[in-house]
């Protein structure tokens, strides 16, 4: 019911059309479109919905210039994240040799994340954080200025199950699809001088975004995404007890930036939503392809 609400909204727009991924995820798309820009963050779900766009780009002969839309974040405690992130691109151009991408990126200053100052600055008629505000903004001002016809970002909606759990926004509890507002969403982008953006994940949750890797049998690029988001004495505690040793371990993952080198073993903590999320999802898609396949 969700997938068929989803295709009806996009069948009522004239700028697109849309393709269906393996589990059957519809995502808006423009044969005639030449240049489009996805949000990567090194995570599984951005990863796949580049994926599933190279895929048909592909699948249909098409010429279409991919722009990557990235962000350093957490340089001093998470360092990882920005060799993560490369470590997928490189991937995907790997599996996609033709497709011409270019990168770009961008530096969000940790002082103004979420997950330090919360949702604290006023605009329009809602608080949003600084990273938040970089995230658009910034994926905005590289649309416009590269003549992008659409803007990908892959957010999916919070698992009930752990819609509570403490380091989680909670713009991502939704519990139901509202089909006005997403209808007028897109109605209210006809016409404009900006970049269609599209966030086709919004209102489903993980397991059916992570099923995809199942079903394509690509489960070697989920194996290079990376979810989790700790960092400090939890990173440290997981490494001791995962028996990895490196310069981030013997200084117990503090002043990261100093002591990581690209390539480094990192442990998952498995308590941080992001772990939870993923694991949960994994499992659940396992669940539902076992039950359509019949071989679990």
């Amino acid at each position: 019911m969700l997938n068929h609400d989803i295709k009806q909204i996009y069948k009522e727009c004239k700028d697109f059309n849309y393709f269906e991924t393996a589990n059957g995820v519809p995502i808006p798309f423009n044969n005639k479109w030449t240049k489009i820009g996805i949000n990567i963050s090194g995570g599984a779900d951005s990863a796949i919905l580049c994926y599933n766009i190279c895929n048909y780009i592909i699948k249909h002969n098409l010429k279409v210039e991919i722009h990557t839309i990235s962000h350093v974040r957490g340089w001093q405690i998470k360092p990882w994240q920005k060799h993560v992130r490369l470590e997928v691109i490189k991937k995907i151009k790997s599996m996609f040799p033709t497709i011409k991408f270019i990168e770009h990126e961008n530096y969000i200053p940790t002082e103004i994340e979420y997950g330090i100052i919360g949702d604290v600055i006023p605009i329009n008629d809602t608080l949003k954080s600084g990273d938040k505000i970089e995230n658009s903004s910034y994926a905005l001002w590289i649309g416009y200025t590269n003549n992008l016809d659409a803007l990908y970002c892959s957010t999916t909606r919070n698992p009930e199950l752990l819609s509570t759990v403490g380091d989680v926004s909670p713009d991502r509890n939704m519990s139901e699809i509202d089909l006005q507002s997403y209808r007028l969403a897109y109605r209210q982008q006809n016409n404009s001088s900006y970049p269609l953006n599209v966030q086709p994940f919004i209102y489903h949750t993980k397991d059916d975004i992570i099923a995809d890797y199942f079903l394509y049998n690509i489960e070697d690029l989920l194996e290079v995404t990376r979810s989790c988001e700790a960092f400090g004495n939890i990173m440290h505690t997981r490494s001791v007890e995962s028996g990895i040793k490196n310069l981030l371990v013997d200084n117990r993952y503090e002043d990261s930036y100093k002591y990581y080198r690209p390539g480094d073993e990192l442990p998952e903590c498995n308590d941080c939503f992001w772990c939870l999320e993923k694991t949960w999802a994994i499992n659940e898609a396992k669940k539902k392809i076992g039950k359509i396949d019949g071989i679990m």
